[in-house]
């Protein structure tokens, strides 16, 4: 099985491949833009809570939802300056990521401040998972899968920028090494095996394909929704936008699984069940751990270096993340 995984660097303790910084939705880059960052899935039981402590039992969980937003939210937190992947994490049933490189930095600039108004936040996905709740009051009995029209279409965007991106659009870095640094630095620490005669000043994975090997990776843009037509309707909009001064270099398609298999990977757990609940914001599942914000969240509380230092972040990074791309094969049987 291939997949797809999207992982956010908590703490910046996280060192994969492609590292991109996904800054603010409110604020303004020196004439730039702002973006947040991805949850990262992990696994657990399917249908069980995450993290439980040796000797707990586990407990059902009440959803099929892993990420449930409290209906009180910290009011300290800006919602409309996280981007909703990163928290409370998109509903969806098809994605695209687009990966790109930036051709034109001066156009670009101009285009992204067009482009962040269709960002969706966190605040935003709130408002679409209350939507997705009324459809599913309403649709209740009827089979499945549901008529286009009985569903809420969704169109979400969010965006992110590797360090080359970065350095493209001369907003600088919000601090982290492991970003900066980017995957060829820390390959090996995480077991991919070097190809023949990879020197090793210059790593090349056996396993990496030619187009991950080969090209340059300014940024991403992540369309998310609820169907196929939609998800393309979106990929092609954002294109539009941002024309000529962007170069599409690597297009990721995502798909939920069918049935009632549906919102889980392929070893069969819920997906993001283990990602520890975020203090303020998300609804902890019985012996699910908890973390401050700012382990996920740049510049909110908990946002620290190894050493316990708090980290200092430029202003367009506040309410940004930081997030890894690996595409990994899964070996099921051998795992049952």
């Amino acid at each position: 099985m291939l997949a797809l995984r999207s992982v956010s660097a908590a703490g910046r303790r996280c060192k994969p491949n492609a590292l991109l910084a996904l800054a603010t939705t409110s604020r303004t880059l020196p004439s730039s833009t702002a973006l947040p960052r991805y949850q990262f899935s992990s696994n657990r039981s399917r249908g069980m809570a995450g993290q439980v402590p040796v000797g707990q039992p586990t407990k059902p969980l009440p959803d099929n939802r892993a990420i449930v937003p409290r209906k009180d939210p910290d009011p300290s937190i800006d919602l409309t300056n996280i981007q909703g992947d990163i928290y409370p994490t998109f509903p969806k049933k098809v994605e695209q990521f687009i990966f790109f490189s930036i051709t034109n930095p001066g156009v670009f600039r101009e285009k992204l401040s067009k482009f962040r108004k269709l960002i969706t936040t966190a605040a935003d996905v709130i408002k679409n998972l209350e939507k997705i709740e009324d459809a599913r009051k309403s649709n209740k009995g009827l089979p499945k899968p549901l008529p286009k029209d009985r569903m809420v279409k969704l169109i979400q965007y969010q965006i992110g920028f590797s360090f080359t991106g970065m350095n493209a659009l001369d907003i600088g870095s919000p601090g982290d090494d492991e970003l900066m640094a980017g995957q060829k630095k820390v390959a090996r620490q995480l077991g991919d095996e070097p190809a023949p005669g990879s020197p090793s000043a210059d790593f090349v994975g056996k396993h990496w394909t030619r187009d991950w090997r080969e090209k340059k990776i300014d940024g991403v843009i992540l369309a998310a929704s609820e169907s196929d037509e939609t998800c393309q309707e979106a990929v092609a909009k954002a294109i539009e936008i941002f024309g000529n001064s962007i170069k599409v270099e690597i297009i990721e398609n995502g798909k939920v699984r069918p049935g009632e298999e549906e919102g889980h990977e392929h070893f069969g757990f819920l997906d993001g069940v283990s990602q520890p609940a975020l203090k303020g914001l998300v609804e902890p599942h019985a012996g699910q751990l908890e973390c401050e914000p700012g382990v996920i969240v740049m510049g909110l509380k908990g946002d620290v270096k190894l050493d316990g230092q708090p980290n200092v972040r430029p202003d367009w990074a506040v309410g940004g993340s930081v997030m890894a791309f690996r595409k990994l094969h899964q070996r099921v049987p051998e795992f049952n």
